[in-house]
């Protein structure tokens, strides 16, 4: 027996914090231990932020390949070395492992999230999967999870966790073919855990057939919705049964829901969804209704149309473009021709008119896809039956059936049916019943015509037992409902609702209205704030930027990829600097790294260091005079291509927030004359505090660019001297972690270069790649990145002895050289 499985037969649940969190030091620990006279903590804090940064820039470089990767990695690893209790780069380094495939670092990587993070649910679920994949065989995956998700343990795991164990074992099963046993576990998870999506995605289709009856379809799809009010496939399924049981009313409302949401997200619902929509609101006994439904879809297609034609031919005046008319798609426009049937003779035109622009259209489609001649002579015989149905002006009549001859011949039976239809349009209705009865079984439009020779014939019941029937099974078709309007006319009460589609409409109308005004209104549902830690933040000190997320609903809502919560937000922004224009970086996007789920009207809160991005950055470049930082947060964010400007632009989508924080303060350095010598004789002494490494980096900043302020004059040369030579003689006295971070936050200055010369010759993991870096971000700041191919620093650093030194030069190396590649391409214009 495997100690993984002795450790699970624990009556106790209390060997699960044990095994979550147990000690990194039985782990392999892929990095030389932290020194205890390697810095300070907060030199380490600090020197892991801008590695950290570093390993950023480096993921969002447009020129990011695996030795890039492989460049990150090593810097987040190295941070987490200088500073294990931060969790921010024990999740990057989890992402990373994933992402570069290295199963060889997971165990030791999730122990440390743990460890400095033990409620990570997510981290959680990572190391208990982890665990289940060392075994090689389904069966014995089957009898860990089974173990895992005892009543004991599975409380304690709580329910986010147990209910994506239970579907991992739902797929154990599911692999063995025990479909029994996939759906017990299926069920259990998503009542272990309504809002998540796997499980909610594949009980959708999996359970249709599996429950007794339609409503208690529908009932299922409500929970389901409930769980996750973003999910559109339970959305579309949730209306075809309600359009299918005639349940309109409620049809209408989440038909309109789903539109809604699908505009939230940038995807305009198609014509598909107007179809729908009106037809649900035709059952609905709103006829009008339905018509402004396709007449807002008809304005949108003839947009569309406008558009089009005038990118084609730009010369078209507004006029012209005007006068242009998209045709309706085939069945709007059938939808559109019966529901006018009873209006006046030019409404009536208008809407046949529509009817066949469309239907030729289509055709004129079908002969681009090169139709065949039989296809498409069915495709038009179809046509010509509604025509027929309609009562379509005979000269059209003629004219579309000839069409239809000269492509194949008639069949007897389908001469014998517009036979018919002429008898019935002669009045010669016991003919037309004669023929229409041999032929009614098997045909609509047979059926249709059968109908209207039995009333007038004035055999009302015959008619009534067909229309009934009609309309029962083809209560989501334009057929069923005139079936229905038909039989309402005959009889002259209204035909009432199935019981199956009142259960429905009860069931629906118990979810919250407030629910429908989520997608064009979020904050009903979600809001979220960002506020600084601090009223200002120091020199070199973390800027926390706090996220606030609060559910204002009384549902739980789930925080995934897929929403209502999505697991990433996105910030974007400038940095102010006195005397300098404001900078703008790449966005920022931030993940939700520990919740699974927001509880109903829960709060939560996500803080990020600003330090440890582009912003950081940019401040660490102008220290002495300060900043402010202006922020614009969007959750549930979408991604779109700008209408003027062709770049990637960021918008809220569905259930987006968007909210801003202004005016972020980050102290500067008043330099005087007095400061400046204070500095200079406390760095005498024999230690060096972590404030006097500070305010040596910023005397650094001094001496490169000694100008002077609107309020300070420059300082006298015998000071800058001083303070040169102080720097020049602390650095080598230096730990390795505190001339690290000097050298990432000093000024570059020819009177320093002596600090350089030193780093170059420094045989510290830190110095060497941060000494790099700053390499590169110079070469970078000055928009040339080839002399990096000559830099005697780089070129060292090809032949260091290690590995993780000679990766970056390496990538830096080619960075270089693709660019002199691609300079010199342009010069000669040459496309190879």
């Amino acid at each position: 027996m495997s100690i993984f499985m002795k450790i699970l037969r624990l009556s106790s649940p209390i060997w699960l914090s044990c095994f979550l969190i147990a000690g990194i030091s039985q782990a392999q620990q892929p990095m030389d231990p932290l020194l205890e006279d390697e810095g300070s903590v907060t030199t380490r804090q600090r020197l892991a932020n801008i590695l950290v940064r570093y390993a950023n820039e480096v993921m969002v470089s447009p020129d990011l390949n695996v030795s890039g990767m492989n460049v990150a990695l090593s810097l987040y690893q190295e941070a987490a070395r200088l500073d294990p209790d931060q969790p921010d780069t024990w999740r990057k380094l989890l992402r990373m492992s994933l992402a570069m495939d290295r199963e060889d670092l997971l165990d030791w990587i999730t122990r440390n999230l743990l460890r400095v993070e033990p409620e990570n649910k997510k981290a959680q679920l990572e190391r208990l999967q982890a665990a289940i994949f060392e075994y090689n065989t389904v069966d014995e995956q089957i009898a860990a999870l089974e173990q895992l998700l005892q009543p004991a343990t599975a409380e304690s795991l709580g329910p986010e966790i147990s209910s994506r164990l239970a579907f991992m074992l739902a797929d154990r099963h599911r692999r063995r073919g025990d479909l029994n046993e996939f759906g017990q576990w299926l069920r259990e998870s998503i009542i272990m855990d309504p809002t998540y999506s796997d499980a909610v995605g594949i009980a959708t289709g999996y359970l249709r057939d599996r429950v007794p009856d339609h409503v208690a379809y529908v009932e299922l799809l409500l929970g389901l919705l409930t769980a996750d009010l973003t999910d559109d496939k339970i959305l579309a399924t949730l209306n075809a049964y309600l359009l299918a049981e005639g349940a309109y009313e409620s049809a209408v409302r989440m038909i309109k829901m789903r539109m809604n949401q699908m505009q939230a997200r940038g995807a305009p619902a198609g014509s598909r969804l107007y179809q729908d929509l009106a037809m649900a609101q035709w059952g609905n006994g709103d006829r009008e209704g339905a018509l402004q439904t396709i007449a807002d879809r008809r304005e949108m297609l003839n947009s569309v149309y406008e558009a089009m034609a005038q990118a084609e031919d730009p010369s078209k005046s507004p006029l012209e473009l005007a006068q242009l008319k998209a045709p309706l798609p085939p069945n709007l426009a059938k939808i559109n021709a019966i529901l006018v049937r009873d209006k006046d003779d030019i409404t009536r035109t208008e809407a046949m008119e529509d009817l066949i622009l469309s239907v030729d259209f289509e055709g004129g489609l079908s002969d681009m896809a090169v139709e065949a001649p039989q296809a498409q002579a069915n495709r038009l015989l179809n046509f010509y039956w509604m025509l027929l149905w309609l009562n379509a002006d005979p000269d059209v009549l003629a004219t579309r059936l000839a069409q239809i001859e000269a492509l194949a011949e008639l069949s007897d039976q389908a001469k014998q049916r517009i036979k018919a239809w002429e008898d019935l349009r002669s009045g010669n209705n016991e003919a037309a019943v004669a023929i229409f009865t041999q032929d009614a079984a098997t045909h609509m439009v047979s059926q249709i015509g059968l109908i209207e020779a039995y009333i007038n014939l004035g055999q009302k019941r015959d008619a009534a037992k067909m229309l009934l029937s009609l309309w029962q099974n083809q209560r989501d078709l334009p057929t069923g409902l005139w079936a229905r309007d038909k039989l309402e006319e005959l009889l002259g009460v209204p035909v009432p609702l199935s019981a199956e589609a009142m259960a429905m409409n009860e069931l629906v109308a118990e979810i919250p209205t407030i629910l429908d005004r989520v997608p064009e209104d979020p904050r009903l549902a979600l809001s979220m704030r960002l506020r600084p830690a601090e009223e200002s933040f120091k020199p070199y000190d973390p800027i926390i930027l706090e996220i606030e997320i609060s559910n204002n609903t009384p549902l739980p809502l789930a925080i995934d990829r897929d929403g209502p919560i999505q697991d990433l937000i996105l910030l974007q922004g400038d940095v102010r600097v006195p005397y300098e224009s404001a900078a703008q970086g790449p966005a920022i996007v931030v993940g939700i790294p520990t919740r699974f789920r927001l509880m109903p009207f829960e709060s939560m809160v996500v803080e990020i260091d600003l330090r440890r991005y582009w912003v950081g950055t940019v401040i660490d470049r102008y220290p002495l005079y300060g900043a402010a930082v202006d922020l614009t947060g969007i959750l549930n964010f979408m991604m779109s291509t700008g209408s003027s400007s062709g770049k990637p632009s960021h918008s809220p989508g569905l259930m987006g927030i968007e909210t801003d924080v202004t005016d972020i303060r980050i102290d500067g350095q008043r330099v005087t004359t007095a400061w400046a010598t204070r500095v200079i004789d406390e760095l005498r002494g024999e230690q060096i505090t972590t404030e006097e490494l500070v305010e040596m980096a910023l005397l650094s900043h001094v001496i490169a660019s000694n100008k002077g302020s609107l309020i300070a004059d420059p300082l006298p040369e015998e000071v800058i001297v001083s303070a040169v030579d102080i720097i020049i003689d602390i650095y080598p006295r230096l730990d390795s972690v505190s001339r690290a971070w000097l050298l990432a936050v000093m000024a570059r200055s020819p009177r320093l270069e002596q600090i350089w010369e030193m780093a170059e010759r420094s045989d510290s993991l830190t110095v060497n790649l941060i000494q790099l870096m700053r390499i590169l971000d110079t070469a970078r700041e000055a928009g040339n990145i080839e002399p990096l191919l000559e830099d005697s620093a780089v070129i060292s650093a090809l032949n260091s002895n290690i590995p993780e030194v000679r990766d970056l030069a390496e990538w830096m190396e080619a960075l270089a050289q693709k660019a002199r590649d691609e300079r010199l391409k342009a010069l000669t214009g040459s496309g190879e």
